[in-house]
Formats: structure tokens, sequence, C-alpha cells
């Protein structure tokens, strides 16, 4: 890869010598500088006095003349001037004039808003050399130093393709060290790309490399306007990262805010060392806002306000910029790993290779994301770096799932984002993980799951991070099954593992598995007295989605909240047809949710899941009513998450915190002050100690003490009406006021209110 004369070596990777392009320069290992900066048509090289730097072209250099192109430039006509140039003059200018400084800075804005995004000094200092002394620049000067500057850049890019050309032709190999040179690391399949676009828009033909054919020098200056206007990517590259900004850019503004910029950073943290692209996002800010500062100082007095504010975030085209020191960082490091992997140094690797070099970057591939991957981008079952890289940007934007698990978690996603707004809560996250067939059930070998500590700081998850949360929870599963396979398989896991041990491995994946092991087995019999790894997965991927399904089927219940209901439902008495009166109904929510009878609102949040489901004045069954009571949880907690930041200002909450006290708000809300005792047995432990009381990391609290603290938030419960969450807020400041040791439990029977109310009251409140 990259074989060149004067690069022998794959390994050696030519740098680039621009100054301005710190990232590719640090990665990229030392290369000898253009010694020759023109040359003979029969390939012969002259010295120069001077070495020419290479850099990009200007932005936008090959449409300067649209429309215009027999048009002389006249150097006191603005008017005349390429378009850029004449807008950048403009945005500086007052009048006919614009001012210069000793420091050059206003050049420099000047160069930058023509198109020169990587100012190189030494050519900046020849370009000025005229005009060092002028502190005001007449429209003629300021055309001398744009011409002068891009003059001398052009040159450079001229010189670099006589020194490799031989009879006026330069062979493509040659190619790939010139763009490198520049600050492009690219792939020999984007550089063909490239070329191909070249010679489309020139109506020339593609040069194959072979016999006579070779790169013109029209053409390649032709790809290098292509490549400066895109910062070194080809079309499918660009495009690509194109359609990424648009998906993360939320709110469509053409800029990434900063709470859009974790999207993005998740998305370019694919396969990465942790870090650097939080790093280099940091940088571009930074240097976005550097240079913004200084346009700003260079602007005139009676500039508009509105152009002297200065920029303190990312637009697509600063993004990628910021995409270009990130691949170039990237195309070395992965390389590095390739040819660790590449043991016999042919360029190739097979599967097991790739599986392996995959897993170095942190990734579990399952063998059906390969193939799809493989299939998407039509390859074989060998692979060179370039198919290696189409793997790997085919994967990031799936985040490594194959086709059906991607579409499975996104439909997941899209689920409970009913106002189509790219983002839902942690609440609803929690919700999406359980019906894409997560978190439904414990494993021995299980360890405990921080997802909300680590991203949910905005209290909000968006498509990619719930990807990346997906991801995760799969690979964890994907541990517990290697664990469970090194227990149960002979031979601690290097030997196959036995059908007759199928249950008992089922049963420590998640003890949930066995209860439907029996009716799964005899619909699918296993064949094979032995089953390796691969063929465990398989199975227990079917049992994972045999429970998701299930799950789906009960509305979003677990089978332990769906038992309850189902035995108060039989109770009641529903008919023949399994359909529960309409009273019935009524008497069955009014035992479930005490607190309806009082609570207005909680009573038209329950009578509106029942108009939903059309379940208002007629019989339904136990399915239907697993529905309205979902629709019902979804309509509270949708209006309790308005609430959310209220919260976390007033308690000094986190936002994974925000959600266990909305949790147990909900709980005590619906049972009311009448039932407090009730409502608190039903709140987790953790949630009283740590949310509600405030307890600090580290710190416990004796037994009596923590009988105690159930004991005062009964108390408060009983004596408080909760009909808002600023209400339990005001509730448990309260709590945390109280000292533990001053706590006496009064143990008042329970008020006997809701259970003897008559069946005409119940009907009454619906």
């Amino acid at each position: 890869l990259f074989r060149s004369p004067s690069c022998p070596h794959p390994r050696h990777i030519p740098t680039c010598t621009d100054p301005s392009m710190p990232s590719a320069a640090h990665v990229l290992k030392p290369h000898r500088p253009l010694t020759a900066a023109m040359a003979g048509s029969r390939g012969g090289t002259r010295p120069n006095k001077k070495v020419l730097t290479l850099q990009p072209l200007p932005k936008g250099r090959r449409r300067d003349n649209d429309g215009r192109s027999n048009q002389e430039q006249l150097p006191e006509d603005v008017n005349t001037w390429p378009r850029r140039w004449a807008a950048a003059f403009r945005a500086f200018a007052k009048g006919q004039h614009m001012r210069n400084d000793r420091s050059g800075a206003v050049l420099r804005a000047l160069l930058r808003k023509a198109g020169n995004m990587h100012i190189n000094e030494d050519l900046l200092s020849q370009a000025v050399e005229k005009v060092a002394g002028i502190s005001l620049l007449a429209s003629s000067d300021v055309f001398g130093v744009l011409s002068s500057y891009e003059d001398r850049v052009c040159k450079a890019a001229e010189a670099a393709f006589l020194s490799k050309a031989n009879y006026g032709l330069m062979h493509p190999r040659h190619l790939a060290e010139i763009t490198t040179r520049i600050g492009w690391v690219m792939l020999p399949d984007h550089l063909q790309e490239a070329t191909a676009e070249a010679a489309e828009s020139l109506k020339t033909p593609v040069p194959s490399g072979k016999g006579t054919s070779g790169i013109p020098l029209p053409l390649f200056l032709r790809i290098l306007e292509i490549l400066s206007d895109r910062e070194g990517f080809s079309k499918s590259q660009y495009d690509r990262m194109m359609k990424a900004c648009l998906r993360y850019d939320v709110d469509g503004s053409g800029i990434f805010e900063i709470s859009e910029m974790p999207r993005i950073t998740i998305w370019l943290r694919f396969c990465t060392e942790p870090g650097t692209s939080e790093k280099l996002l940091q940088e571009g800010c930074d240097e976005v806002t550097r240079i913004s500062q200084e346009e700003v100082y260079c602007l005139p007095e009676d500039a508009p306000e509105k152009s002297k504010e200065v920029k303190r975030h990312l637009d697509f085209i600063d993004f990628i910029r910021c995409m270009r020191r990130h691949m170039n960082n990237e195309y070395v490091r992965t390389q590095e790993l390739f040819l660790k992997h590449d043991e016999n140094r042919d360029g190739l690797i097979g599967v097991v290779e790739l599986i392996q070099l995959f897993r170095s970057m942190g990734l579990s591939l399952c063998p059906q994301a390969l193939i799809d991957a493989v299939k998407a981008n039509d390859l074989t079952d060998v692979y060179s770096f370039s198919d290696f890289w189409r793997i790997l940007d085919f994967l990031r934007d799936r985040e490594g799932f194959s086709d059906a698990k991607f579409e499975d978690t996104i439909e997941s996603f899209q689920h409970f984002d009913v106002k189509h707004q790219g983002q839902i809560t942690t609440r609803q996250a929690q919700h999406a993980l359980k019906w894409n067939g997560y978190l439904l059930g414990l494993s021995v070998f299980s360890e405990q799951d921080h997802w909300k500590e680590k991203y949910a700081q905005r209290g909000l998850i968006c498509e990619a991070e719930f990807l990346r949360i997906a991801r995760e929870h799969d690979e964890a599963d994907l541990k517990v099954i290697r664990s469970v396979y090194r227990q149960k398989a002979a031979d601690k896991g290097v030997g196959l593992l036995a059908v007759e041990n199928l249950p008992a491995a089922l049963k420590l994946v998640n003890a949930r598995y066995a209860a439907y092991h029996g009716d799964w087995i005899k619909q699918n019999p296993i064949s094979e007295p032995l089953l390796d790894f691969e063929d465990f997965r398989k199975v227990v991927e079917a049992f994972r989605l045999l429970v998701r399904d299930t799950f789906r089927g009960h509305s979003g219940f677990m089978l332990k909240e769906v038992k309850p209901i189902q035995d108060d439902f039989k109770s009641r008495g529903p008919g023949p047809d399994g359909l529960l009166a309409e009273n019935k109904v009524a008497q069955l929510l009014d035992h479930m949710y005490p607190a309806l009878r009082s609570d207005t609102k909680l009573r038209d949040c329950i009578r509106a899941s029942l108009r939903e489901h059309n379940a208002t004045s007629c019989a339904i069954d136990l399915e239907r009513l697993l529905a309205v009571l979902r629709t019902f949880q979804d309509k509270c907690e949708a209006e309790q998450d308005e609430a959310a930041k209220a919260v976390s200002d007033k308690l000094q909450l986190a936002h994974w915190q925000v959600d266990e006290f909305l949790d147990a708000y909900h709980i005590c809300r619906c049972h009311g002050a009448a039932h407090a005792r009730t409502a608190v047995h039903q709140l987790p432990k953790t949630t009283v100690r740590r949310t509600l009381y405030g307890l600090r990391e580290g710190q416990e609290l004796e037994v009596q003490e923590e009988t105690n603290l159930v004991v005062a938030l009964r108390q408060l419960l009983s004596e408080t009406s909760l009909k808002s969450v600023d209400s339990f807020i005001e509730l448990v400041r309260k709590l945390r006021q109280i000292d533990l040791e001053d706590v006496t439990d009064d143990k008042e029977p329970r008020s006997p209110t809701s259970e003897k109310r008559s069946t005409a009251a119940s009907s009454r409140a619906f």
C-alpha cells in the first residue's frame, strides 16, 4: 500500500509538510522533502533554489470564472475578480481600501476567507513582501497579494507533478505520495474515485497506469481542485460524512450545538482509542473560535454587528476539516494493526484474522455482521487494507450490528420516539432496551450496568447513543454466554457443549430462559448431540427473541408484573369469552390505583388511555387491559419528564437519579396518602436512601436508622396530597431535614377507605 520508488515499504507513509496540519504531521513518518521543483520532459530533474511547499489548492478555485471565463481580471475593479476573492475583500475592506497590520493577521484572515484554509507562512511572507510596509492597502495591492500567494501554491503543485512526470504524464501510483504530502492520507480506492470524477469533468479517459497511460497536468490539477474542495475526501466519503452530519444535526441548523456534540462523538468513537474523538472535536472547536476571533479583530468598525459575533461551534465544513485529521490518524493506526495480523506480509488477511483485528480494536464482531458487510461491499473471503476500511465504514454506521439486529434496534428506538425528535428520555431508553430484548432477566455472571451514569448527562438519549448502549448490552450478554459455555462445555470451553447440558446452561445465561425450554425444544428439535460455541450463541439468541416477543405481547410488562394483574382480572369473574365487564374494570383500576378517586389529573389520564384503546364503555380482555395500563404509564411519565430539569436543579440530583425520583413519585402518587405504607413498601431501598434521603456515596445507615427513614417517609406521605412533582420535591426536602434518631413509629393502622367502596361508586369514578 502506498508503494512508490521513494517509499518502498508499505509501512512507510510520507509526511505532510504543511505546518498548519499538525495532526497529519504528528502521526505520519518522516519523508524525504521534495528536492526537485521542476522536471524535464523525459523525467530528468534539475535543482531549484527554493523548494516549494505543497499545499491544498484554494477551495472553489475551479468555480472562480463560471459564467465569465473570457472576462479580463482588473486589479482595480473588484467586480472582475474571482467571486471568492471579491467576497473576502468586501468583508474586510472599507470602500476600496483595506487596512494592514505588521503581524499579518488581516492578510491571513483575507486568505482564509478566500478559500486558503491552511496558511503557509513561508509562502505568505513571499506574497506580502511588496506590501509589508503599507498600512492601508488599495484593491490593486490586495489583488497582488491574493494572486501572488495562490500562484505559488499552484506552482508547488505543478512542481510536484513534474518531478514525477515522464513525457508529460505521471503514473497514478505517484498520486498517493503527493496527496499524502499535502496532508491527505487516502486509500487507493478513494484516489481512483477522485481520478474518475476529475476525468469525467474534463471529458478525458480515466488513466489506467498501464503502458503509456498516465495522468496529464490538467487532470492532476483538477484532481487536486476536487480534493481541496472536500478536504481530501472522495465524493462517496464526503457524501457519507454529510449524511452523518444531517443525521446528528437534530434541529437542522447546519451547525453542531453543544447538546448535539455527544451524538457525533459517539459516531466517531467507534473502534477508536478512548478520548481521541473528544479531543479531536475540542481542538476543532478551539481552532474555529481562534480563527473567528482573528477575523472579528480584522473587520472594519462599520461592519454589521452580526458579522462581529465570535463563532464558537462547528458547522459542517469545520466538521469535515476535523474528519480529515481524524482519518489521517486512523489510517495510520489501523494500518499498523492490519500489518500485525498480516503474518505473511502479502497485504491480505482472512476471515479469522479480520475478526481478530476487530477484536483488537474493541469490537466483538459476530459472523452475521461480517457476512452482511462483505455482501454490501461485494467482497470475497480475503481482504486488503482498503477492503478492511470499507467494512469498518459499513459497521460504523450500524454500530457493529448485523442488518437484522440494526433494524430491530432502530425500530425499538423509534417505537418510543413518538414525536420523531431523534431523541428520547432516559426512562424511555430503559423501556426501549427491554423492548429490544435486553434487561429481561438476570444471570449469575451479569455485572451491574451503569449506562445511565455514562450517557444520561443531558437526560436525553439520541439514536447514536442508544445504538451504542444496545451494543454494550449485546457485548455484555456475549461475555455471559462465553462464561457459561466455558463452564458447561467439555475441557473448560475448549470442547463442545452436550445437548443434555443445554437447559442448565440456558438457566445460567438467563434464569427466565428455563421456563421456555420445554416448548421451544419441541418446536425446534436439535439433531446434533454436541454444540459448538456459535451454535450455542444462536440458541441463546433465539431465546432472547422469544422472551422479547413475550414482553412485547404483554404491552411492555414483564411476567412478574403481569401475574398479579392477571390474578386480579380472573378473580373478578370475566365471561366465557374472556371479557371483563365495564363496572368490574373500574373496580380493578380503582384497586390498582387508589388515588384515582381524589386525583382528578390522574383520573383524566386513565380516561384518556381507555378512550385511546376504545375501552370506555365496553367489556375488555386482559390483552387490551394491559395496553391501557401501558398507555396510562407512558402518559404519566411524559408529563413527569417535563419537570425533570426542575427536579435536578432543586434537589441537586444527577439525571439518572431524576429517573429514580420520578419513578418513586409515580408510585406514591398512584397509591395516595391513605395507602402510604404500601407505596413505601414498593420503593427500592436504594432509591429511598440515595435519591430521596440524599445519602452520598460511601455513607451507610444503621439498621435502626434505615427503619426510621422508612417510617418518616411513610408519615410524610400520609400527611401530603401529591398532586404535582413540586409537592413531592417539598416532601423530599422535609425528609432530608429529619433527624432519624428522633423518629418514632406510631404504627397507626391503614385507613380503610378504598377497599370497601361500592361497585357503583367505582363505576362513577370512570
